[in-house]
């Protein structure tokens, strides 16, 4: 906790959408960003100059900062899960910008942790609080619609290659996932929101089970198409200089 007694955040990341949590942090009277870390010392500077926090230049001097209270995850997501449960190790709140992690398992430690630490581990959904989703649940709430049997998804989304170009990490599989992982996991979130926690909904119970298990088999057979692709283009410029 801070000197004054409001409760004292640290950012990790410096990229794009640590403003956001920047922002917020300085519109809550109760709360204080106390400081942020980067990749490298650099970014921690330029961080640090850009929110008027002190810098990080390091994970571990924030858990040694006993008026860091809570930590916003906001790295490129193949780092969440190892630095979330290192928030929470260290008796930390934590607030992970989505995914929680790449994988079931981390997310289990992570929550796991948390328990054990008596801390609280939280996942940026931002979309549940859009007027239509909260209409929405409203509605399924209050049993508008029935027993709910079925539900799917069906999105439509665009990333330019500017998108891609601009952080080194975006379309990796170690530090992205996927289109499904990074972008559809809003949409798998919104099932799991509206439909798991009405009582009367046995809809999407499969749903999250599974997520993992399709995101490893969507990038299996992505790369399989993609080498099938590539040998196919190969196979068309062999006979076109033929």
């Amino acid at each position: 906790m801070t000197k004054d007694g409001r409760i004292g955040y640290a950012i990790i990341g410096c990229g794009m959408i640590s403003g956001f949590h920047g922002s917020a942090i300085d519109r809550i009277p109760e709360a204080e960003l106390v400081g942020v870390c980067g990749f490298d010392p650099q970014e921690s500077l330029r961080g640090a100059e850009r929110f008027g926090a002190k810098p990080y230049l390091s994970r571990d001097e924030i858990w040694k900062d006993d008026q860091v209270d809570a930590v916003c995850v906001c790295t490129p997501s193949g780092l969440h899960g190892e630095i979330a449960l290192e928030a929470v190790t260290h008796g930390r709140h934590v607030l992970i910008e989505k995914p929680m992690a790449m994988t079931l398992e981390e997310c289990d430690l992570i929550i796991q942790a948390a328990a054990e630490q008596k801390v609280l581990a939280g996942v940026v959904s931002q979309l549940r609080y859009s007027p239509s989703i909260r209409y929405v649940k409203q509605v399924m709430d209050e049993g508008g619609l029935g027993r709910l049997i079925g539900a799917d998804l069906y999105m439509k989304y665009y990333r330019s290659q500017e998108y891609y170009d601009s952080s080194p990490w975006r379309g990796t599989r170690s530090l992205d996932g996927g289109a499904l992982m990074n972008q559809g996991i809003h949409g798998v979130d919104l099932l799991r929101y509206i439909n798991y926690y009405h009582k009367k909904s046995e809809a999407s119970l499969y749903i999250i089970r599974c997520f993992c298990q399709i995101v490893q088999l969507t990038a299996e057979k992505s790369k399989k198409i993609w080498s099938k692709c590539k040998a196919e283009d190969h196979k068309n410029d062999i006979k076109i200089r033929k």
